[in-house]
């Protein structure tokens, strides 16, 4: 019968499944990771930012 899933379609479709979860897992942990060290940097920039900031000239040239 044409569309009837036998238990070895059945146990491929879980194992691609599982392949793609682990992959989506380890994807979504570096993803934490980056983002843990990127708002560590964030922070840090914030407390060294206003003593580093470029400040326009006052007055003209001459």
């Amino acid at each position: 019968m044409a569309g009837t899933l036998t238990e070895r379609d059945a146990l491929e479709n879980i194992r691609q499944q599982t392949e793609r979860f682990e992959q989506l897992e380890a994807e979504n942990h570096a993803l934490r990771g980056e983002n843990t060290r990127l708002k560590k940097n964030i922070e840090q920039l914030e407390r060294v930012g206003p003593q580093h900031s470029v400040e326009e000239p006052k007055g003209g040239p001459g």
